[in-house]
């Protein structure tokens, strides 16, 4: 019974779907067309200086920054401290 009902809905909201109308589409708006052809433009290239770029030579000496490779003493003291 309930299937029937099923079949009958979607069959009624089907056929009001395709008895509506299509709305009409937006016209197009107007082409604006400008024209150039008797003004005069000018003009040049811009391109940019030259830029020397200059950098520092490597030092003969080590640096005396050494980078961690890993904070494991760090993390245990903070575990610790807690």
């Amino acid at each position: 019974m309930s299937s029937r009902l099923v079949f009958a809905f979607i069959t009624a909201t089907a056929t009001a779907a395709l008895a509506q109308e299509h709305a009409e589409p937006a016209p197009t708006p107007a082409v604006i067309q400008y024209d150039f052809e008797e003004e005069l433009v000018e003009g040049r290239v811009v391109v940019p200086s030259p830029l020397m770029v200059q950098s520092r030579t490597s030092s003969a000496q080590a640096s005396l920054i050494e980078i961690r490779q890993h904070f494991r003493d760090r993390m245990i003291s903070d575990a610790e401290a807690l």
